[in-house]
């Protein structure tokens, strides 16, 4: 049984993609702290009150979110 070229490029896509994740792991999260304080003191700036838990859990989630999401616009847009 032989690999397909179709097959083949789904295997290298998928194990190009999956290590993106890795990247979140090692270097989005461990500036979680920093960033959420910061978050969380602008939002006191600007509004007077601080974050609770859920709300400054649901901004990072956005932002490590967003991350990936633009990884993908940026690979689209690159010639």
């Amino acid at each position: 049984m032989s690999i397909t070229p179709t097959y083949g490029i789904t295997i290298l896509c998928t194990a190009l993609g999956a290590s993106f994740q890795f990247y979140t792991y090692g270097v989005i999260n461990p500036a979680q702290e920093v960033i959420s304080a910061w978050i969380n003191e602008t939002n006191f700036e600007r509004h007077g009150r601080y974050l609770d838990e859920t709300s400054s859990n649901l901004f990072w989630s956005v932002v490590v979110a967003i991350v990936t999401v633009g990884g993908i616009f940026g690979a689209l847009i690159t010639k």
